[in-house]
């Protein structure tokens, strides 16, 4: 990503640069644990004595973990907020969340604001900022420790809880957009602010959409997605070549991502020209099944194409079709 987006476009990139920092020692992490008499949740642990413990991330990117954060005598830091037993969960309705922030309705002084705002969002630790006040926090105990929450600036909105169970899988998925946007099959903006209508509503939408860049927005909430009912195939299969560019290469990726045996007719029609384009989507979506474009391969690596970052994405779908004989 940090090669093909030199020019930071993507949201937050500005922020983290591509660059995520070592690893830290687990060892300092145990101490850290064991001081504060507290266990962080596994996938998390995993990430960062593992990948890296700050830097490149979702939006702006994951604050570093500091397990040698000290006060006076060098007793660590703890943050009463961390052990505090989580106030909402996924199913929260909006009357309850109001209930349960009913007192920034009221005139408090600053430390009293303060000491509310650690109830409320007691049992998470911000892992990063998400812009305009709007942060992601890590469950650290209770039924929900490990999945992240997106909380909004204004404490009188109601948070809300990522899909994933983990913080790898969380992190898995941001690295998954971010391919989606390079390939510009994917809209942009914040992680946090994601589509959670059905697949159902979304459909409906892109079908009385108007405008194609509602049209679009549609499709990239559906293209996000790890699944789809198989009611969306039909609706969006009248459009693998509409006349729009972004739309048609949407519904391309959409089919090629989660129906592939409807693709790859459809994908097979197209002229020689045209191959690159089809095995990017091979590359990014259905690897799996790089033996079935052979000829398509040998095509592109035997043309005149200049496109070094096809070319390599190329080598790699022949080097795996091999594989698969």
């Amino acid at each position: 990503m940090k090669v093909s987006d030199k020019a930071l476009n993507q949201f937050g990139a500005k922020t983290h640069r591509y660059i995520l920092r070592e690893p830290i020692p687990e060892k300092d992490v145990v101490n850290y644990e064991e001081q504060l008499h507290i266990t962080l949740p596994e996938a998390y642990k995993i990430f960062i004595t593992r990948i890296g413990y700050g830097g490149a991330g979702p939006d702006h990117g994951l604050w570093i973990f500091s397990p040698d954060l000290f006060i006076g005598n060098n007793e660590f830091y703890k943050d009463p907020s961390l052990f505090l037993p989580l106030t909402f969960g996924p199913d929260t309705s909006n009357e309850e969340w109001k209930a349960n922030t009913s007192k920034f309705y009221q005139k408090l002084s600053l430390e009293e604001e303060w000491k509310e705002d650690d109830r409320v969002y007691g049992g998470l630790s911000i892992i990063g900022d998400c812009g305009c006040g709007t942060m992601n926090r890590l469950v650290m105990n209770g039924e929900h420790k490990g999945k992240i929450v997106w909380t909004p600036g204004d404490c009188t909105v109601k948070p809300g809880f990522y899909e994933e169970d983990n913080f790898l899988d969380w992190y898995e998925r941001w690295l998954d957009e971010s391919i989606l946007r390079d390939l510009q099959l994917f809209g942009v903006g914040n992680f946090a602010v994601r589509d959670k209508k059905s697949d159902e509503e979304v459909i409906r939408q892109y079908e009385e959409a108007i405008d194609v860049n509602t049209r679009k927005r549609c499709l990239s909430a559906l293209l996000e997605r790890r699944s789809l009912a198989p009611s969306v195939f039909d609706i969006i299969k009248k459009d693998f070549a509409h006349e729009d560019e972004d739309i048609r290469r949407q519904v391309q990726a959409l089919l090629t991502k989660h129906a592939y045996e409807t693709a790859k007719p459809l994908l097979k029609k197209f002229e020689a020209s045209y191959f690159g384009e089809v095995l990017n989507l091979i590359y990014a979506f259905a690897d799996e099944h790089a033996a079935d474009w052979k000829t398509e391969i040998e095509t592109v690596l035997g043309g005149n194409s200049t496109e070094e970052r096809l070319i390599d994405k190329v080598k790699e779908l022949k080097s795996i079709s091999l594989k698969q004989e």
